[in-house]
This record gives C-alpha cells, structure tokens and sequence, in this order.
C-alpha cells in the first residue's frame, strides 16, 4: 500500500506499522500512516527530467514528470550571432557568438502535477557591444554592433552581419619631363578598389610622346600592379622622360619634314634648319681677264671654299642650335695677274683674302689695256 503511494506522488510521514504490533480482537484499534504529497525543487542543474517519464522508474505505475518540469520550461538561452561577410556572402572572420543562459527554480507537486516557479535569473544582463576588427584595405559597415541591453529570456534570438566592403583607392600617374626640371606633362588619376588590378596601361601615352620627340628614361609603374589597401593613401608613379636632342652633322643632312625614324613614319619630324644649304656654306670667288672691248683675255680663275657646321635639334620644340663651323675662317690664295703682249693688266698681284662663312660671292676682274 505505502509503495503504491508514493508511485502516485506521495512520500510517508508516519506509520504507526512501523514496527511490530500486537492485535486484540476483543480490543480494535484504529492504526494510521500518514503520507504528504511530494513536491521536488528543481535549482540550475544540466539533469532536468525528461516531461512525461516515471519520477520511479523502478516502480510500477510510477506518477510521470508533468508539463512544465522540463529543461524547455526551466532553462532559456538567447544568442546573439555576428557575422563578418566579404560582398560576395563569403567569411571575412569567425563568427562572434553572445550567449545569456536563463534558469529558474522550480516546485513539482508530483501528486497533482502542479509546477511552481520562481523569476528568472542570469548571469548577463546586457551583451557587450563588438566593435568591427579591422582588414587592411575593407571598410566595415556598420562599424558597431551596439550594446544589448537589457536581457530577457522571453527575447528572440538575433542575427548581425558586419559587411567588409573593398575601401575605394586613389593612385596618380605623372609624365614628368626631365628636361623643364621635372615639370608634369600630364597627370592621370586612376580609382580602384583596395586589392584590385590596375587595368590602365600607360603604353599608348608614352607612345604618343616618343612621337612628339621625347626619349623615356624610366618608369615605375608596375606591369601588374594592384591598387593599394591603406586607407586615405595616394600612391604616386612617375614615368620620367625628356626631351630628344640629335645631333645631325653636316655630311648626313635632313630633309625637313621627314621622319627622324625611317621606320616610325608618324614622326617626330624633322624640322626645317637641318638641310644641306643650312649645314654646308660654299663661298665663292671667281676672277675674270678681260680686254677692254670685254672679251676674255684668259679663263676666269674660280676658287670656291667650303664651310661645315653640325646642330643639334630639339625633336619636342623643333629649336635648332648650331654648333661652330669647323672653321672660322679661310684664306683665298694670292693670284698672280698673267702677262699678255702688247697688253698692259690694270694690276700685278691679287692678294690673298681672308673670308668667314658669312661672306658673300665675290666677282673681280682685270682690265687689259
């Protein structure tokens, strides 16, 4: 009997069978056995019962854990998940998990399944706030996930995502002329995302500027470069160039207008100043013997002497700077007059002259009378 008790939720106080008794049958008693209905706390604890198992499972007929017993009614937990995402939905970080466990204590009366509570308790009442980490070269948004406060078991579970999108990079490209004490012929400015190729090839410029008659000296721009990933950063490349000075010399002169290379026919050019009559100076001298009606007493004597200078062209300005002349200065030779008969020359002797490259033809002629 007392077994059958307690499996339906009892627990014995007193029982006067306890202990042996004797029993008059002309003297009835009235015997008792007192039971209480049990009642089991429950304080956090990981072994909760199982809603809907035997309290005895040695026992048959044992009372069942009621609703309301079990881990679900007695034990919350709310979570807080922050994820880091790259823009393609890919893992920039591990995950950051927040967790608050909620326990309460609890009374089971076993005999009515009647479950008593008590309030709520954790050990958190607010998750932190997290603070995006840092990438080199990403930009998080948002920056923060804010503090939580706060906490509740009766609060739902919640998801954040930090995005790390690529930080937008500036570069600059300068064409610097080396011969204007490092001028910039133009600057192009390049934008990209931290990480990304830079597709801009400079090849076609610099190829517009060996036509118009500069030389490259150097360049630092990378062939296979990638925008960089400082934040607020501003990378700089020069491609360094001058301006082509040729020296042309007097016995290979030009023909203004042609290509300085035979075989890049879209220039630079030659300009005018660099031909033959510009390099080579003829001067002349011719001397006639005439009688006085003006016929030739005898062939002219011609002497002709012959200057040569070099210069040097500036292929971007066309300026053509001359060097000097391989002589300043040369000597027509002494002449002497040859006799005629029965004719008198109006002079002896032509002396030697001394001309420069800028004198002028000269025409003399001697009278025989």
């Amino acid at each position: 009997v007392i077994t059958r008790y307690v499996a339906k939720g009892y627990e014995l106080v007193h029982n006067d069978l306890e202990t042996p008794q004797y029993i008059r049958v002309d003297s009835p008693r009235v015997y008792q056995i007192r039971f209480k209905e049990r009642v089991v706390s429950f304080e956090q604890s990981s072994l909760f019962p199982e809603v809907g198992s035997p309290v005895y499972p040695e026992m048959e007929d044992s009372v069942l854990w009621p609703e309301g017993s079990g881990e679900e009614s007695l034990h919350k937990v709310v979570k807080r998940t922050i994820y880091f995402l790259y823009e393609d939905g890919s893992y920039a970080l591990p995950l950051t998990e927040q967790v608050a466990h909620f326990y309460r204590r609890a009374q089971v009366h076993l005999a009515t399944g009647t479950v008593l509570y008590g309030p709520w308790r954790s050990e958190l009442e607010d998750f932190a706030s997290v603070e995006a980490p840092k990438l080199s070269g990403y930009i998080a948004k948002p920056r923060l996930v804010p503090q939580w406060h706060h906490l509740s078991p009766a609060q739902e579970d919640r998801v954040e995502t930090i995005v790390y999108t690529k930080m937008i990079q500036k570069l600059v490209l300068n064409f610097v002329d080396e011969s204007q004490s490092g001028s910039i012929l133009e600057s192009i400015q390049l934008v990209g995302r931290s990480g990304d190729a830079i597709h801009y090839r400079p090849d076609p410029k610099i190829a517009e500027l060996l036509k118009a008659g500069y030389e490259l000296i150097s360049s630092d721009f990378p062939e296979q470069g990638v925008f960089g990933s400082t934040y607020g950063e501003v990378v700089s490349y020069q491609i360094r160039l001058r301006q082509r000075q040729v020296l042309v010399e007097a016995e290979a002169p030009k023909v203004a207008g042609q290509p300085v290379d035979e075989q890049a026919l879209q220039g630079p050019y030659w300009p005018k100043g660099v031909e033959a009559q510009d390099l080579v100076r003829k001067v002349g001298r011719t001397i006639h013997f005439c009688k006085e009606d003006g016929s030739e007493a005898f062939a002219p004597s011609v002497h002709q002497l012959t200057f040569k200078r070099d210069a040097r062209v500036n292929l971007v300005t066309g300026e053509v700077t001359y060097l000097e002349w391989n002589q300043a200065s040369q000597v027509f030779p002494e002449v002497r007059i040859p006799s005629m008969e029965q004719y008198e020359a109006d002079r002896q002797i032509i002396p030697e002259m001394m001309v420069t490259p800028e004198a002028a033809y000269q025409e003399l002629t001697v009278y025989y009378r």
